[in-house]
C-alpha cells in the first residue's frame, strides 16, 4: 500500500479512505505491541525494543497518526475528535498519567499502557465502520 503522503494528485475522498485504511492497519499492528514494564530502562538495543508500547516514541506515533486523522479530516465525530484530542495534549503535558514507576516518575506506568489501549481500541472500532 502507498503511503498516504504519496498521493497529491488523486480524489480527496479517495486519500482520506486510503489514509483510513493505512491508520487502521497500524493501530492493529500496534495493538499487538507488548503492554509490559520492563524493571529496567529500556535501550533500542534490547530485544523487541521497537515493540514495546511503553517507548516514547509509540506513544508519539500513536499521537501523529490520531493528529493526521482530525487534520485531514477523516474523522468527522465529534466526539471521536475531542477524544483524539485529549490523547494529544496528553501526550505533551500529561505523560505519564501516574509518577509511580519505580524508574522514576517520567517513565511509562500501566496507567499510561492501559490508556493507549482504550484510544486505540477506540480508534479501531471507529476506522472499521
Amino acid at each position: 500500500m502507498k503511503n498516504p503522503s504519496e498521493t497529491f494528485g488523486e480524489n480527496p475522498d479517495a486519500k482520506k479512505e486510503q489514509l483510513r485504511q493505512h491508520i487502521l492497519e497500524r493501530f492493529t499492528e500496534f495493538r499487538s505491541y507488548l503492554d509490559e514494564l520492563p524493571s529496567y530502562r529500556l535501550l533500542p538495543g534490547h530485544p523487541n525494543y521497537h515493540r514495546y508500547k511503553c517507548r516514547l516514541g509509540f506513544f508519539v506515533a500513536v499521537r501523529n497518526d490520531i493528529w493526521r486523522l482530525i487534520k485531514d479530516g477523516v474523522i468527522n465525530d465529534p466526539q471521536l475528535t475531542e477524544e483524539g484530542n485529549k490523547f494529544i495534549e496528553y501526550t505533551k503535558t500529561g505523560h505519564p498519567l501516574e509518577k509511580t514507576n519505580p524508574l522514576g516518575p517520567e517513565f511509562t506506568t500501566q496507567a499510561d499502557i492501559d490508556y493507549v489501549n482504550r484510544i486505540l481500541d477506540t480508534f479501531l472500532t471507529a476506522l472499521s465502520r
